[in-house]
């Protein structure tokens, strides 16, 4: 579009290179589809003309700030949690291990089964030995 000469004549009115339209058009382009509503555009040419007032860039700051901060403490939970993930994970293996054996003993002829004594609550169910 920025190559019409139409487009260029309007872009000219408010005194914006096409350069400049094609690097506004890619950072109003936040979903990166390719396209921007009219008014979307031209909004955005007209934010781009006059001074950048200090209170717009520290609000553009601050935000900046407050997302990196908030990264840094999805990143710090995303490592704690990969971290209890691999406790659990080795738990989960040891316990395997041992309650395997002792189930298949148990379960095993002549094993002791019979003669524990079942208390209520503490039912253990018989576990395939691949687990």
């Amino acid at each position: 579009m920025v190559e019409s000469p139409l487009v260029k004549q309007k872009l000219a009115l408010i005194d914006i290179q096409a350069e400049e339209a094609i690097d506004l058009f890619q950072i109003l382009d936040v979903a990166g589809t390719g396209t921007l509503g009219s008014e979307e555009f031209i909004a955005g040419c007209l934010k781009l003309k006059g001074p950048a007032k200090s209170k717009d860039l520290l609000a553009v700051q601050i935000s900046v700030e407050a997302m990196a901060k908030r990264m840094e403490h999805l990143n710090g939970c995303i490592a704690t949690e990969e971290q209890l993930i691999g406790k659990l994970d080795v738990l989960t293996s040891q316990m395997s291990r041992h309650y395997s054996s002792n189930l298949q003993d148990r379960n095993a002829p002549g094993g002791h089964n019979n003669k524990r004594k079942q208390i209520p609550g503490t039912y253990m169910p018989h576990f395939p030995s691949f687990i």
